[in-house]
């Protein structure tokens, strides 16, 4: 076998093993957002569950908040946890959403006026 040979199928090999490296990285990532469907739907079928219950008008604004604070929490530690520093774009992430749903007007939230509320409870 002459030298260019050995190259052209060194290069040939090599290319091979990165293509699988990718397809190996896209089942990750498909795996990855497919897991986090099922979770959404899972949520999708306690919220509904919820709902039947009667529950709602009581703990919406709990419910939706925490499953939304849970499911960005989950997919920023999953995709970008060497990108980011995901404790603190979480963090940010989960404010924004408080100051979106429950709004600013006083210095307690309604999430946690709720806490209150039920751990006085006897």
């Amino acid at each position: 076998m002459t030298m260019m040979t050995m190259m052209t199928m060194m290069t040939i090999i090599m290319m091979m093993m990165m293509m699988m490296m990718m397809m190996m990285m896209m089942m990750m990532i498909i795996d990855v957002f497919s897991n986090d469907i099922k979770k959404v739907v899972e949520y999708r079928e306690t919220f509904e569950g919820w709902v039947a219950n009667n529950y709602y008008p009581c703990f919406s604004a709990l419910i939706f908040r925490e499953t939304l604070r849970n499911y960005l929490a989950r997919l920023l530690s999953k995709i970008y946890i060497r990108a980011f520093h995901t404790n603190v774009i979480s963090q940010m992430l989960c404010e924004w959403i408080d100051w979106i749903l429950v709004g600013n007007e006083s210095e307690v939230s309604k999430f946690e006026q709720i806490q209150e509320t039920t751990l006085k409870r006897p």
